[in-house]
């Protein structure tokens, strides 16, 4: 039913797409060959002269290869061109970490995207750190740049590259492993949890390190991945299991003939503790979000490849939850969950379940007093009476909102929700819902009241979102709660998201 009482058909809706899609083709056939001759224009002028205030992207070569990797097939993916950096150059340009203007280094190895390219205009749509509004009244997100999407160190310059040289990113090359103690690996990329669910899938017995140590001359942080032979005595072809595993998912393993480390502790200490392999159940169904429940199911089933029970809302208080360990709430609206059904959640998550709340989730959480707040000791602003014009209420409401701005919070890597990560990390925010500090918890990532952001806030939503929480982790009883207030699966396409909540999923006890 419409707004103006016609009822609409599904299949007059098919019917105007037809037609749609027919009157297209029709006037592209009429005016093909200047179609033609603009569409072949369009790219010879990036590769001359584009436009944009920014020519060439820099991003740093660092020891998150893997993620580079990821990056680097994204690009073959859309035919664009990327090439390495051959010498060492100073250089001035935007630092995407900072957002300040600054000198840098570029140095060899590292990887340059240049918008001297045919698809100059995708390079500079995908990598411009500032979107360019001609309107703050926007209906989508506003800011989407790689290298935050990516959680890469990089700048954005104008100035020339002077010496560089064909790519050579990744070798996806079988590693030969010899039969040894222990093999390693870093968790810093999504790579890893791919690698990680595979061995969990494999009913392979992993262990995580909850502080950095050096072995064998390679530094390893919190979160890496401990896989000891003894542990897995009884898993037949160990060996030929992770080489292949780690082939598929591009992880890197280091191997050690001896628990002893270099610096810190040994692995045959408490700081090694064995990893829970997750079974994992959905919430689906009425007033669930399908678009946020979308983004799980690809997330599992297409970036972990990992199971995933659904539980439909209406069969909730049927079903046993006992046969999982890690429930999750999508965002969505959950009126059909009744007061004992809460109850029988809570009991679930005190006897050792984890729930994961994501996005509005969070709210229908806070709604039923799971979690509360701390005071944040603002004080109250007097509502001032603003006469406005009628037509200027659209407009005046943007100082309320967001258009899907990213934020750069304070992050403690310290706790396993942090796990692999620098000690900020920059969130898609694309709702105005924001909450204090959760008391009695660990707030892992927060939103600083000096914090850089990218893309458009209204500026009374700015000064509310201070000092609030982005991610927090609340245990009770045996189990816990990790609250993530922006939804880091939005769109599939937050690559260091889908690696925060791999660490929802994996890391928090």
């Amino acid at each position: 039913l419409t707004n103006t009482g016609d009822t609409l058909t599904l299949k007059q809706r098919m019917d105007h797409h037809l037609t749609t899609s027919i009157s297209t083709i029709a006037v592209a056939a009429k005016y093909r060959n200047e179609i033609t001759i603009n569409f072949e224009q369009a790219f010879k002028k990036g590769a001359q002269k584009p436009k944009g205030q920014y020519l060439n992207y820099i991003i740093k070569d660092t020891d998150e290869q893997e993620r580079l990797i990821d990056l680097c097939r994204l690009l073959d993916m859309h035919q664009i061109k990327y090439k390495q950096v051959s010498s060492k150059q100073k250089m001035y340009g935007y630092n995407y970490q900072t957002g300040n203007t600054e000198s840098f280094e570029a140095n060899e190895g590292d990887l340059l995207i240049t918008a001297v390219q045919p698809r100059s205009v995708m390079v500079q749509a995908l990598f411009d750190p500032q979107t360019i509004l001609t309107d703050s009244v926007s209906y989508d997100i506003t800011a989407w740049a790689l290298p935050y999407a990516f959680g890469l160190e990089s700048y954005a310059t104008s100035e020339k590259i002077s010496a560089y040289k064909p790519a050579e990113i990744y070798k996806n090359e079988i590693q030969k492993l010899n039969d040894e103690y222990a093999y390693l690996v870093k968790w810093n990329s999504l790579n890893d949890a791919r690698f990680l669910a595979q061995m969990h899938q494999m009913s392979i017995r992993v262990r995580k390190t909850n502080k950095e140590f050096e072995q064998n001359e390679t530094t390893f942080g919190a979160g890496s991945l401990v896989i000891t032979s003894a542990d897995n005595k009884n898993t037949p072809n160990l060996v030929q299991k992770i080489e292949r595993v780690a082939k598929a998912t591009s992880t890197v393993i280091y191997s050690t003939k001896s628990g002893w480390s270099d610096r810190g502790f040994d692995l045959g200490s408490d700081k090694v503790g064995v990893l829970k392999k997750p079974k994992v159940a959905i919430l689906s169904g009425e007033g669930v979000s399908a678009y946020s429940f979308g983004e799980l199911w690809f997330y599992f089933e297409q970036q972990l490849n990992y199971p995933l029970g659904v539980i439909d809302i209406g069969d909730f208080s049927q079903i046993p939850l006992d046969n999982y360990n890690v429930f999750i709430l999508p965002e969505g609206n959950y009126r059909q969950l009744s007061d004992d059904d809460y109850i029988k959640l809570k009991s679930w998550i005190n006897k050792g379940g984890k729930l994961i709340a994501v996005g509005s989730a969070v709210g229908q959480l806070y709604k039923k007093k799971i979690f509360k707040t701390k005071d944040n000791k603002k004080k109250k602003e007097k509502k001032k009476t603003v006469t406005i014009r009628y037509d200027e209420v659209a407009r005046n409401s943007v100082m309320d909102r967001i258009g899907g701005a990213i934020y750069k919070t304070k992050l403690d890597n310290s706790h396993p929700l942090g796990y692999g990560f620098p000690n900020y990390y920059f969130s898609l925010k694309i709702s105005r819902s924001h909450y204090a500090q959760v008391e009695n918890a660990w707030n892992v990532a927060t939103i600083e009241a000096d914090a850089m952001s990218v893309g458009f806030t209204g500026y009374r939503l700015k000064e509310k979102l201070k000092e609030t929480s982005v991610c927090a982790v609340k245990n009770q009883g045996q189990g816990s709660i990790v609250l993530l207030m922006d939804n880091p699966l939005f769109r599939g396409f937050w690559y260091n998201g889908q690696f925060l909540f791999s660490n929802a999923l994996f890391m928090v006890d």
